[in-house]
């Protein structure tokens, strides 16, 4: 045991930077797909709600192009997370389905990409839109009516909050680079 107890920790020490770059990586690579004109990411965090993060996007010649923030609700067998990018105006510019485990065949069809088409349908329906009537303008998926509501339901309650957290100029945060 003691041995098996030191591999794993030695093996964690020297995967974990590797684990995290990856992570970092990712995370930047959603934010540029909901957001493709973006140069600039900074991290804004609330001093005094910690759930409260999201990001300011700004162009190559440093004008705020919008926010990107992350949404997640439960669907019918897991949480699905999604990275959101909104305009200062609130319009949705694209969301992207960032983890899932959803049921296979089913679920799982929030991120299935159609013959000819770059982004996956599902997705691709909430850019140039606003949360008012968002439910109206989103087809569901036929037998993943749980999972596309819990996308649709997370999107319009976080884009709602952070633009309330936007418009507050008595919210103590901090930016920082990213």
């Amino acid at each position: 045991c003691s041995c098996s107890s030191g591999l794993l920790s030695f093996t964690y020490k020297i995967t974990k930077p590797k684990i995290e770059a990856r992570m970092l990586a990712e995370e930047r690579a959603s934010l540029k797909a909901v957001l493709p004109q973006a140069n600039i990411f900074k991290r804004v965090k609330c001093k005094d709600n910690k759930d409260i993060n999201y990001y300011e996007v700004f162009d190559s010649e440093s004008n705020l192009i919008g926010y990107a923030f992350k949404a997640q609700k439960r669907g019918y067998s897991s949480i699905i997370q999604t990275m959101v990018g909104v305009r200062p105006n609130g319009e949705i510019v694209n969301i992207k389905i960032i983890s899932h485990r959803e049921t296979p065949g089913l679920g799982t069809k929030i991120e299935e990409i159609r013959r000819g088409d770059s982004q996956p349908w599902f997705q691709a329906q909430f850019s140039g839109k606003t949360i008012d009537g968002l439910d109206k303008d989103v087809q569901a998926i036929t037998g993943a009516t749980i999972s596309c509501k819990a996308v649709v339901d997370s999107v319009k309650e976080k884009v709602k909050e952070m633009l309330k957290v936007i418009g507050d100029k008595n919210i103590n945060l901090t930016r920082e680079e990213f």
